[in-house]
């Protein structure tokens, strides 16, 4: 073990710190125009459709994935849309801002300087895994939060990428053996509370904040939109991994019989995923079939150019 990996791993990162290295990225105001700024400015409270689309239109790699994905089988609307307004129209503002998001999304991690290619595929697959299951899960037990189930699983992981450029040593330590120790005691802080400060400095909406900062916790939030949206963030998580599409360095990655996976670094003995089947009605054989149905929802995402 080096001597950088040992001051990395023994010096805990505070939240000044966190956002200086989100800054740095690009990550959070401050830091200068790019993917990320245009991923917050789609979660604007008073954005409408106009400026959605004028958002969307300017950027033609954006606006090309948002035409792709929005003709895909996954929308039901393949040849019907061939503009960005009329996906606007057609899909509705909350959808193309998750279509959109995936998009910056896949700029942001491929733009990562600290971030190993194959960590960074595996990292934006598995953000896309998440909030495809994520909607999904909606259709069936919270049909008005689609969008908002699909922006927290692009989002949920976003504070790896600071924590990679932060400590890369600790980090490329950990992602090869997550069993070494705990995150916060191996990286210096979590992911979960550098997504949190990402998610506060962009301004992004309460519920979305609360299940980025609790997605490994395990009591729900008390606000009820962000209850629901953290229980189906929580299972879309462990449909995604019990698909093929998990990190190795998810702490207490939930399953989908309900027990959490020691595997990753966890307590098996930690309290399983039932309170969230019980909040949303899901049953097993709802998130099994899922499960098998996950990578061609994906597929039109990581399809797309």
């Amino acid at each position: 073990m080096t001597a950088l990996h040992l001051h990395e791993s023994s010096t805990p990162l505070v939240d000044d710190e966190v956002l200086a290295a989100a800054r740095a990225m690009n990550l959070s105001p401050g830091g200068g125009a790019g993917p990320a700024q245009r991923m917050a400015a789609l979660y604007k409270p008073d954005i409408d459709p106009d400026e959605l689309t004028r958002l969307v239109a300017a950027e033609p790699v954006l606006a090309a994935r948002t035409l792709k994905v929005a003709n895909s089988a996954y929308y039901r609307r393949s040849g019907e849309v061939g503009t960005v307004a009329r996906a606007v129209q057609v899909l509705g503002t909350a959808t193309v801002k998750g279509i959109a998001a995936a998009a910056c999304l896949d700029r942001v991690v491929s733009v990562h300087p600290g971030l190993p290619a194959d960590d960074a595929a595996r990292l934006r697959r598995h953000s896309l895994a998440v909030a495809c299951a994520g909607q999904a899960l909606a259709r069936q037990a919270r049909p008005a939060l689609e969008a908002e189930a699909f922006m927290a699983g692009v989002l949920h992981d976003i504070g790896v990428l600071v924590q990679w450029a932060m400590r890369p040593v600790a980090m490329a330590h950990w992602s090869a053996a997550p069993d070494c120790g705990s995150e916060l005691a191996t990286i210096g802080t979590t992911h979960a509370r550098c997504g949190l400060l990402v998610m506060r400095a962009w301004q992004l909406p309460q519920w979305l904040q609360s299940a980025v900062a609790l997605h490994h916790d395990d009591a729900l939030p008390d606000d009820p939109q962000a209850a629901d949206v953290c229980a189906l963030l929580r299972l879309a998580e462990a449909v995604a991994t019990a698909a093929g599409f998990g990190l190795p360095t998810e702490l207490l990655a939930g399953t989908i019989d309900g027990t959490r996976d020691g595997a990753t670094g966890g307590d098996p003995a930690a309290p399983a995923l039932a309170a969230e089947h019980a909040h949303l009605g899901l049953d097993r054989t709802r998130l099994e079939a899922l499960q098998a149905q996950l990578p061609a929802l994906l597929e039109p995402f990581t399809a797309a150019g």
